[in-house]
C-alpha cells in the first residue's frame, strides 16, 4: 500500500486528502446540526409529553415521587437553557474568529491591532470551551431528565 501511494503523483494524494477532508467536515457539520436540533426538540417534547401524561395517565401521583418529577423537569429545562447558551456562545466564537482573521489579513498590524487580535483569539478559545461545556450539560440534562421521568412514571404506574 505504501509503495502505491509513493508511486502516485503528489497532486493525486493531495486531491484524495482534500476530498476526504471535505467529506469529514461535511459529516461533522451534519452531525452537529442534528445534535443542535435533537436537544431542544427532545427536551421540549419530553416536557410536553410528561405534562400530558401527568394529566391523563397519572392524575394522582404519589406525593413521595413528586421530587423525581420536579428533578426531571429541572433537568429538561437545564437542557433547553444550555442548548440556547451553547448556540449563543458558538455564534459569538464564530464572530470573534472572523474578526481575528480579518485583522490578521491586514498585514503589518499596529500594537493596538496586535493586542486586539490576541484578545479576540483568547476570547475565541474561551467561547469554544463554554460551547463545549454547554453542549455537554445539555446532553446530560436531556438524558437525566428523560431517565427521571421514566422513573417517575414507573413508580406511579406500578
Amino acid at each position: 500500500m505504501l509503495d502505491r501511494i509513493e508511486a502516485q503523483p503528489a497532486c493525486n494524494v493531495n486531491k484524495e486528502y482534500d476530498d476526504r477532508r471535505h467529506f469529514v467536515i461535511k459529516q461533522y457539520e451534519h452531525g452537529q446540526d442534528q445534535y443542535d436540533r435533537l436537544i431542544p426538540w427532545g427536551a421540549g417534547g419530553a416536557l410536553l409529553l410528561s405534562i400530558g401524561a401527568l394529566e391523563k395517565i397519572i392524575p394522582h401521583p404519589r406525593p413521595s415521587t413528586m421530587w423525581v418529577l420536579a428533578a426531571g423537569w429541572g433537568c429538561l429545562f437545564l437542557a433547553l437553557a444550555c442548548s440556547i447558551a451553547g448556540h449563543y456562545t458558538s455564534a459569538q466564537a464564530y464572530l470573534a474568529d472572523q474578526q481575528a482573521m480579518d485583522l490578521a489579513q491586514q498585514g503589518d498590524l499596529s500594537n493596538d491591532e496586535r493586542a486586539l487580535h490576541r484578545r479576540l483569539t483568547r476570547k475565541l478559545g474561551a467561547l469554544n470551551a463554554w460551547t463545549q461545556i454547554a453542549n455537554g450539560a445539555a446532553m446530560f440534562g436531556l438524558l437525566g431528565g428523560v431517565l427521571l421521568l421514566i422513573l417517575f412514571a414507573f413508580a406511579n404506574l406500578g
